[in-house]
């Protein structure tokens, strides 16, 4: 990692970790849109996990002048984005079982709620649908989750300033 680089990490992690979330938001929103990649209900999750990451970035953000600490709480909230993931990863590996709850409309009748039922694209949580070096979008999501959120707060526990 180039000095300047590494330099604006350790100076705004907050930032970093927000950068990290919308880059890890627009992966999933191109696979589903551009792949054709459907998302199942615990996908869906991983992407309000950092969703919450980016809001806990934008609050690190308005507090760092008061609160130089909160630079950590999008590091916690990436570490929780983390286990959301490890969760889906432990579900496709069928180290645990899972209810993937679909969410549809109320319908007038049941010709309907079949026709609903029949064009409604199925996404299973327990199948990984890609994979790329073994790992599939969830335990990359994991993975790269979990060591953003440890440097990030690293980075905000350094000390600041002269000595």
């Amino acid at each position: 990692m180039p000095r300047k680089a590494l330099a604006a990490l350790l100076a705004a992690p907050h930032l970093a970790a927000l950068a990290f979330s919308a880059a890890a938001l627009a992966a999933a929103l191109v696979a589903q849109h551009g792949f054709g990649l459907v998302p199942c209900h615990l996908c869906v999750l991983q992407r309000w996990a950092h969703a919450a990451v980016i809001g806990c970035a934008l609050l690190a953000w308005a507090a760092r002048r008061r609160f130089p600490r909160a630079a950590a709480l999008p590091g916690g909230a990436l570490l929780a984005a983390a286990a959301v993931a490890f969760w889906h990863v432990g579900v496709e590996g069928h180290w645990w079982e899972a209810s993937c709850a679909v969410s549809m409309r109320a319908a007038a009748d049941a010709a309907e709620m079949r026709a609903a039922l029949l064009a409604a694209p199925v996404a299973r949580c327990d199948v990984a649908p890609w994979s790329l070096m073994g790992l599939s979008m969830a335990g990359w999501d994991c993975a790269l989750s979990a060591v953003a959120g440890i440097a990030v707060i690293a980075a905000a526990a350094r000390p600041r300033g002269p000595k």
